[in-house]
Parts: structure tokens; sequence; C-alpha cells
């Protein structure tokens, strides 16, 4: 199943009428693909949630959405930040060990993450700088992003990708950096 059918198929996408050009076409996909709940959204494969990713990114940014002949991330130049207002420059701030790509065929790394441990029902939680439980899988998530990794890394150590976290701490106003080697890398900011 190529990643196109798979977001027709999860997003239960029917065309409304004839588009005008590509570009409509795949913005209304990447629209009916938002509404999806967040289970949903994790269960799409590596490919489709790069690509929903990316179209998101190319509509926030008012550029051309990336066809699916494209790879999501086939931009080759620096890391470029993504930044919740338009118009608004983030800079990008080198990695601090770069990240070389895998060889095709090897697997992902498995990476150290904070401990998972969930507190007993009925007890009080306690949240992180992001408001996310402290020692649930989406923090160790965030840990792992705070550090620089690919998806595949996150998928391989905690399991689950977690692209719905991703978009809903950059729709909160924290900055997250995407290199062209697919490393990803998410920054606090200071007040959202």
């Amino acid at each position: 199943m190529s990643v196109e059918e798979e977001l027709i198929e999860a997003s239960d996408f029917k065309p409304r009428r004839n588009y005008s050009n590509r570009q409509d076409y795949l913005a209304a996909l990447a629209r009916a693909v938002d509404q999806l709940g967040d289970p949903e959204l994790d269960a799409l494969s590596r490919e489709a949630g790069e690509w929903f990713y990316a179209a998101a990114e190319a509509i926030n940014a008012k550029t051309d959405i990336p066809d699916f002949e494209d790879e999501p991330s086939a931009e080759k130049n620096a890391p470029d930040a993504i930044a919740e207002n338009e118009g608004e420059e983030a800079e990008a701030a080198p990695a601090s060990k770069p990240v070389k790509p895998r060889k095709k065929g090897q697997p992902a790394k498995v990476l150290k993450h904070e401990p998972i441990e969930m507190p007993p029902e009925g007890e009080d939680v306690t949240l992180n700088k992001y408001g996310v439980v402290v020692g649930s899988k989406s923090a160790a998530a965030i840990s792992m992003l705070e550090q620089g990794c690919r998806m595949a890394d996150i998928t391989a150590s905690i399991g689950g990708t977690y692209y719905s976290l991703i978009k809903r701490l950059v729709k909160n106003g924290h900055k997250l950096e995407k290199a062209s080697n697919g490393v990803l890398k998410l920054t606090f900011v200071e007040g959202k």
C-alpha cells in the first residue's frame, strides 16, 4: 500500500470536487489527516507520518506541499526550524553530536531515556515543563527529542511514534528543528 493510499484509508478521505491542481488535492488530504485523533496518527507508518508532518509544515510556511513521489524530508539544506508564528524566523541550533545516516537495512538505535514509571492510580501526577506527566512514555520521548534523535530511534527504544505529541508541542509554541538526515531536536520555549 502506498503512503497516499494509507492516508486516504486512515482518514476516510473522499474528495468533494475536482481539484484545479495537485496542491489543492494534497492540502485537502492533509486537512483530512489532521482531523484524526492521537491514536490514529500514532498508528500511521513512519513514511505516512513524515509526509503529513512535511505537508503541515509546508501549509504553515505557505510553500508547495511535497508530492508522494518526493521524500518528505527531501530538502538537503541545513537544519531548518519550525516556528509556530508565520513569518517568524527561528534560529537552527547546531546539534551537539552530528548523527550520521544509517545504512539501508541497519536497525534503529535503542537510546537511553527517562525511566517509565507511572504513579499508582489515585495519586497526584506531576507534570514536566512541557505539561506532560513525568515518568510517562511521552515524557521519555520528549527527553530523547531534546537530545536530538530520529523517530525510528524513539520507536525502537520505547515503541510507537509520537508525531501527535510533536504536533501538539509545536502548536503550543515550542521549537522543533528537523535536519535533512531525519534528526529531530526539540527546544523548550519559556512561557508556552
